[in-house]
């Protein structure tokens, strides 16, 4: 999912697991930033490939090795945010 609004200086790219918490996480961001939502500045894409927890293993050079993991499961938490302003000398 992204949120792109130049204008006011947002270019969020976003791994969500559904479009209801993007949309979530877009709204308090933009908020975080005294600025109005806007809907239309959303593009959410849905994959059509599945991505296994397990992809399971294959031979390298006669050696068992597992197979790369694409898109892993996690959860992150936000836990603070910090803003440091600059001065303009």
């Amino acid at each position: 999912m992204t949120y792109y609004k130049p204008s006011d200086g947002f270019e969020l790219k976003l791994y969500v697991v559904n479009k209801t918490e993007g949309i979530r996480v877009v709204q308090k961001v933009v908020a975080l930033a005294d600025k109005v939502f806007d809907p239309e500045c959303i593009n959410h894409s849905k994959s059509d490939r599945s991505f296994a927890v397990n992809p399971g293993t294959e031979m390298v050079l006669g050696e068992r090795r597992r197979k790369r993991r694409r898109r892993p499961i996690g959860e992150v938490t936000f836990e603070y945010a910090q803003i440091k302003p600059y001065q303009i000398l």
